[in-house]
């Protein structure tokens, strides 16, 4: 077999197994889950939501750089819903700085802070509005064109982190960009996540 056809058969086998792996997520993502709650690796569920993403990243020259920390330690959460806010936000986050710069870069970042796991996502869109900062998190906001919205994702991500007994939060200018921050209590046992 000429070299030539043994490279183009390696492309697609490895072009397939990706996209394997990312039907393979899309359908865990969409399936229905009951609250399960186990010790969870925060940096591998950043990694599985980049992993579907990738490809829209890709096409829309989206630079994605991350900033793990090595020793964050495992926490008791629900996997599924925790990733379902990490999906929410950078969905969010490619939407506005494609709007605003057709491209974009997301710097994600994570850190222990003292008894917290502090998640960053800072993206260079065209950051919130003043007047807008104060219903980021309400239901049936939004502040994308009709159509392209529900302005229910953060509301879920909101209620999704409370659960879990932490916090979301954004820190923004008009121009400057917008940052995401989730912070999740370190718990080690299934008593201190709310059900």
């Amino acid at each position: 077999m000429p070299d030539r056809m043994k490279e183009d058969i390696a492309i697609a086998h490895h072009e397939a197994m990706r996209a394997a792996e990312v039907v393979g997520g899309l359908l865990t993502f969409a399936r229905k889950h009951a609250p399960a709650k186990k010790m969870v690796n925060i940096n591998g569920v950043i990694a599985m939501v980049l992993r579907l993403r990738a490809y829209e990243q890709k096409v829309h020259n989206i630079k994605v750089k991350t900033v793990f920390a090595n020793d964050l330690p495992l926490t008791m959460a629900d996997a599924f819903q925790i990733q379902q806010v990490f999906f929410n936000i950078v969905v969010n986050a490619e939407y506005f700085m494609i709007e605003a710069h057709n491209k974009g870069t997301l710097t994600i970042t994570t850190e222990r802070v003292g008894d917290v796991i502090r998640i960053s996502f800072v993206d260079n869109g065209p950051g919130i509005l003043d007047e807008n900062m104060g219903h980021i998190f309400d239901p049936f906001f939004t502040t994308k064109e009709e159509g392209m919205g529900t302005g229910l994702g953060l509301s879920i991500c909101y209620g999704i982190v409370g659960k879990h007994n932490g916090q979301i939060y954004v820190i923004s200018e008009p121009g400057k960009g917008a940052k995401f921050v989730v912070e999740l209590p370190v718990i080690t046992d299934d008593e201190g996540v709310s059900q």
